[in-house]
């Protein structure tokens, strides 16, 4: 079976990226408990935080306020994250 991939040209082609992939991470025996349990995500509203950030890089629309960086090393204080975490 082919998999077609395309380019990501539009906030529904990033929303649907985030949620399949969000998915996925969650389901990640490695990953999941850090989002769910540790940072406690609500995902309702971090999706769109997060499809304004990819917005502003990938369409230039710049309409994502904050700092991104911020909730990842809080984050990292509470759990090891490692660079085997991004690889997965």
């Amino acid at each position: 079976m082919t998999t077609t991939l395309n380019d990501i040209e539009t906030e529904a082609d990033i929303a649907y990226f985030l949620s399949r992939f969000c998915d996925q991470v969650r389901k990640d025996a490695e990953l999941g408990y850090m989002f769910d349990e540790v940072a406690k995500v609500d995902w309702l509203a971090h999706l769109p935080r997060v499809a304004a950030f990819w917005s502003g890089i990938l369409l230039g629309s710049g309409t994502y306020q904050g700092n991104p960086m911020r909730p990842h090393f809080e984050l990292a204080q509470k759990t090891p994250i490692s660079p085997e975490h991004f690889d997965q």
